[in-house]
């Protein structure tokens, strides 16, 4: 059963509903960061960015969440590109 209006939300039904608010920032970011990553399907990217959305929603703090979701959606996208690096990720990093 829905919440009602008068009632909080829980932290899981919080977090569902910014999930599903999210989705086309998802895409949106995915479709930004497709020029800085020649080759790597946009579904690819997509999935990455899902991660990141999921994991800020569930560490939101407060305050506007489209501008920390795109941040957590983008990091996650740049930590999925790392992990296929033939570098590794402990030498991408060193070399920042």
């Amino acid at each position: 059963m829905p919440p009602s209006v008068h009632q909080p939300l829980t932290d899981g039904q919080r977090a569902l509903v910014l999930c599903c608010w999210g989705e086309g920032l998802v895409a949106r970011v995915a479709q930004g960061m497709r020029p800085h990553c020649p080759g790597q399907p946009l579904d690819e990217l997509i999935s990455w960015g899902a991660v990141g959305l999921v994991e800020a929603a569930g560490a939101f703090p407060g305050g506007n969440f489209r501008h920390y979701a795109a941040r957590a959606i983008r990091s996650a996208i740049i930590n999925g590109l790392m992990d296929l690096s033939p570098w590794g990720r402990h030498r991408l990093a060193a070399a920042r």
